[in-house]
């Protein structure tokens, strides 16, 4: 156990046939989840005699008429299976019920970096982390693995652009990098380098343009509802909007009249609801 004033951790070991695991829980200052990092060195051997070895999480929830919401590519989905039958979700899966007694509703979130065959079975979430299958290849999980998740239970419950943010910070942690003492043309503080308004639309996305000197920034809309996007820049570190363009994913002008539109440090574009746009800045 690891104990301070910003991190708590718990770690536990276990052996099973031939494989070893570890499992660490991390609680964190100001960190809305409880981290679960697993480190497993797998020898299990599957085959038509025995099966198909497993290593499955459970995580057991004191909810009633639960359903579950899960990260599917470019949006999210509402999924009514029973029995334990087993679906695919990316970053995240969010599974709300009643509270017994009370009736609130309340939920719990999970998120994961690698591993995405979720269950849900009664009021018991699963999260398949690894299968020995044996057809057509015979080993193909033998060797060292490492899964990083995180549950975080929640009341109420919680919108997909929240949930999917939220999945993004997992999957994406600040790091602090170190450098010398140097002179620069940037500000030492400044404001964002870029915003994105509402709430409802998430910056997926920004890389540089393939064939000009300009960005090309890809956005998402996840609260189901057909909206105007303004995106702004901080002039001082990205410098002036001279122009903006809306593409497709090849980064060629969309074929039907572009809706982006440039207002002072602001980029406006259309979005369908659940919809997707990129969009090439220049600036000078």
């Amino acid at each position: 156990a690891i104990e301070g004033p910003y991190v708590v951790s718990v770690a536990g070991k276990w052996k099973f046939n031939d494989s070893s695991m570890s499992v660490t829980y991390t609680l964190k200052a100001g960190q809305p989840w409880l981290e679960i990092d697993i480190s497993a060195t797998w020898l299990e051997r599957g085959g038509p005699d025995i099966g198909t070895p497993s290593l499955v999480i459970r995580f057991p929830l004191a909810l009633s008429d639960v359903e579950g919401l899960y990260e599917i590519p470019f949006g999210s989905i509402r999924r009514s299976v029973e029995g334990g039958q087993e679906v695919p979700a990316l970053r995240w899966a969010d599974i709300v019920g009643k509270v017994p007694g009370s009736g609130a509703a309340a939920g719990v979130a999970l998120f994961n970096d690698s591993r995405h065959g979720h269950s849900l079975e009664g009021h018991v979430l699963r999260l398949n982390l690894l299968r020995s299958s044996y057809s057509p290849d015979p080993l193909p999980e033998i060797g060292d693995h490492s899964v990083r998740l995180a549950i975080m239970p929640h009341g109420g419950k919680l919108s997909a652009d929240k949930l999917t943010r939220l999945g993004a910070d997992f999957n994406n942690p600040l790091q602090a990098v170190s450098t010398d003492i140097h002179a620069g043309s940037l500000p030492s503080v400044s404001p964002a380098t870029l915003t994105c308004r509402p709430t409802g639309v998430i910056v997926t996305n920004i890389k540089k343009a393939e064939d000009e000197a300009a960005y090309v920034v890809r956005l998402l809309e996840t609260s189901g509802k057909a909206t105007t996007a303004r995106i702004g820049f901080a002039a001082a570190i990205m410098g002036k909007v001279a122009e903006a363009v809306e593409v497709d994913l090849l980064e060629r002008p969309v074929k039907k009249r572009s809706s982006a539109k440039v207002a002072g440090t602001e980029v406006t574009v259309n979005l369908p609801a659940g919809g997707i746009a990129s969009v090439k800045v220049k600036f000078k």
